[in-house]
């Protein structure tokens, strides 16, 4: 059922995946990694996609019904399998389908690790009296970068680190020209990444600000002044979210970004 396919056949610019762009867009990034699992129908109904250790992200088209829908649940279920995947990420319901039918036919387990909101922003709101200045980050910065990388770790993933741990990555955000930082008075207090740009969007990850400077208004001027740059640019900027997370959901939303769709991720154990 499934098919092995390329990036330069361009399965990613037609539809009916169009449709689901936004809620998909990390397929334009795991499509240029050097290893590389990407499948799709023959129909182009369902692709599914992977780089060597990263979850599989899934995607089916909604309008599919009945046996179809079985059909690929069941092929997808031996492509796990025989790939050896232990995560999964896609449209709610099919990835719940698909893990429950795994784990009937292969007796696993399996959880809800992660669960995404994405959003895309075709109009930006700036928010009014907020002190500072958008800077783009310079080399000068790659300490409070790997400070900040820490603490979005933890925030984020749970994850506990050492600053030390973080700087080389720290550098490297800093020399793609497309980490920017929100600075008042001299002092950074925030800061928010470029992450990858495809043909219509940019997605924008890391976005941090401390503890002690939260609540300022800091991350939404941060972000809308970052969105602006990316729309001039003639793209439009979207971005993953942790649904758990009600403070940042809220920040991008009064800046003018919508919903798109979510991601559960699915782990297997």
């Amino acid at each position: 059922m499934f098919t092995s396919f390329v990036k330069e056949e361009g399965v990613l610019n037609k539809k009916p995946f169009l449709d689901c762009e936004v809620q998909f867009n990390l397929f334009h990034r795991i499509i240029e990694g050097k290893e590389l699992i990407a499948l799709k129908t023959k129909d182009g109904n369902a692709i599914a996609m992977q780089n060597p250790g990263h979850a599989m992200w899934i995607w089916v088209n909604e309008v599919l019904e009945g046996l179809e829908v079985n059909n690929v649940v069941n092929s997808l279920c031996n492509i796990i399998k025989d790939n050896n995947i232990s995560e999964i990420s896609g449209q709610v319901e099919i990835v719940k389908r698909i893990a429950k039918q795994y784990s009937n036919l292969f007796g696993v387990s399996y959880k809800i690790s992660m669960r995404m909101q994405s959003y895309k922003c075709l109009e930006v709101i700036r928010p009014q009296n907020v002190q500072g200045e958008l800077i783009r980050a310079e080399l000068c910065h790659v300490g409070i970068v790997a400070e900040y990388c820490k603490g979005f770790a933890f925030d984020s993933f749970g994850k506990i680190v050492t600053k030390e741990s973080k700087v080389s990555g720290a550098e490297s955000l800093v020399k793609s020209g497309d980490l920017f930082l929100w600075q008042v008075n001299n002092n950074v207090v925030s800061m928010a990444n470029i992450a990858h740009r495809s043909m219509r969007h940019a997605r924008i990850n890391s976005v941090y600000t401390p503890n002690e400077q939260r609540k300022k208004g800091y991350a939404s001027a941060l972000m809308a002044e970052l969105s602006f740059i990316v729309l001039k640019e003639g793209l439009t900027p979207m971005l993953y979210t942790d649904i758990i997370n009600p403070d940042s959901n809220k920040v991008y939303k009064s800046i003018g970004y919508k919903e798109c769709g979510k991601i559960d991720e699915i782990h297997f154990f």
